[in-house]
């Protein structure tokens, strides 16, 4: 009968009860005979002038792995000389134990990074890749980076992930609290199941897995791009987010969509320049002459890239509203238009004009757009600075259907 075998590996400096939850967790769902714990002897990927003796870390895992029966230690890196690889230990697991199934776990930041870890393909080939998140608001981040590697290597790459995140746990806190012998408080498994990476949903381009926006909240979105962003561009896309939904109610458009676009406008605002061009090329994006010349507006276009590619965000009209929110376009939606505005007239906006333009978004979203365009246009030649072809395109949509009415 076939083995199923979890491999917890780690420098383990210490072992801590983060680490034991994730492996208790895909224990029960994925049903493991039993979980290796291994500590590593050298770490290739971190050296830590702290870390505490390789005997030291070997017997707190054997003081942690006390909690649960399925846990059991080995020394096999610890007695390998040299630095520790993944391929390896599990090369030589699967000469030992050749009936059996393996499931590396491993944690977001690792799982990330994983394609990059000495023989990937062999690690790939011989064990499922398990990523457990430290939060919601990574689930979206690791289920889109496994359909890129899904991609790139086939049928070869296998993996789980848990859809709901970890217990907020750092390496300081040592698992020999009361949380360790209590498996109540480690688990919850009524609430804990896995997407497979044999069974996610199947995108509108063949690919992986797809995110329902009504599954996403405004909260995921802030733990985003919280991380992303400084405090005041923070405080700006909550507050564009808030002013986007007032509007959408007002003229007819989806209120939660609008929060969404709202507060993901600005997701690579901060985003080195270098690296919204990677992330553009890699996805295929050609800026015309204009765009190159205008690296301010490049977030607009790399927002809306990181919005598809990475959170799995389909919808057409939440991209398009990021995308053409700082230079408008010919033929906007209702939605494209409330982010645009939204983004003028936020509550924290104090720039001269600005309390016209809030007047004017409660009359008429047609003029708020003709009078947000104008100040835009007039802005940008006093200062000498391009203006794209769709600024131009949409004030002369706009200001033509005006003057038929």
């Amino acid at each position: 009968m076939e083995q199923r075998i979890g491999i917890l590996g780690g420098t383990f400096n210490p072992i801590h009860n983060a680490h034991l939850k994730m492996a208790l967790d895909f224990s029960e769902t994925l049903h493991f005979d039993k979980v290796l714990i291994i500590p590593t002897r050298i770490p290739p990927h971190k050296r830590a002038a702290d870390m505490a003796s390789t005997e030291d870390r070997l017997e707190m895992c054997r003081l942690a792995a006390r909690s649960s029966p399925v846990f059991q230690v080995s020394d096999l890196e610890i007695r390998r000389p040299g630095p520790s690889y993944t391929s390896d230990t599990l090369e030589f697991l699967s000469g030992e134990n050749p009936e059996a199934r393996f499931y590396f776990l491993t944690g977001a930041d690792m799982f990330l990074t994983i394609q990059d870890w000495r023989r990937p393909e062999k690690i790939f080939e011989l064990a499922t890749i398990c990523a457990a998140p430290r939060e919601k608001s990574d689930i979206f981040i690791l289920q889109n980076h496994a359909n890129r590697l899904k991609l790139q290597y086939g049928s070869l790459f296998q993996y789980e992930i848990l859809d709901i995140p970890l217990m907020p746990v750092s390496s300081t806190e040592s698992a020999d609290g009361p949380a360790l012998g209590s498996r109540s408080i480690l688990l919850c498994p009524s609430r804990w199941r896995t997407i497979s990476g044999n069974a996610a949903c199947i995108n509108k381009n063949g690919g992986g897995f797809s995110m329902s926006i009504s599954a996403m909240t405004v909260e995921d979105c802030k733990k985003i791009i919280r991380k992303r962003l400084g405090d005041y561009r923070y405080q700006h896309s909550v507050n564009v987010s808030k002013c986007a939904a007032d509007l959408a109610e007002k003229y007819g458009a989806d209120p939660h969509k609008a929060k969404i676009a709202g507060i993901l406008h600005d997701a690579t605002k901060e985003t080195p320049y270098p690296e919204q061009l990677q992330m553009m090329e890699r996805y295929g994006i050609l800026l015309s002459d204009i765009e190159k010349q205008a690296p301010k507006l490049w977030h607009a276009v790399s927002g809306a890239c990181f919005m598809e590619y990475e959170l799995g965000i389909e919808d057409e009209d939440i991209l398009n509203a990021v995308r053409y929110h700082t230079t408008a376009r010919k033929g906007m939606t209702t939605l494209e238009k409330v982010i645009y505005i939204a983004d003028f007239i936020s509550a924290e906006r104090d720039y001269p004009g600005v309390d016209e333009l809030r007047r004017a978004s409660r009359e008429s979203l047609e003029r708020v757009m003709l009078e947000g365009l104008s100040f835009s246009m007039c802005d940008l030649s006093k200062r000498k600075m391009l203006i794209h072809p769709n600024t131009f395109e949409a004030y002369n949509e706009i200001l033509l259907a005006m003057k038929k009415e």
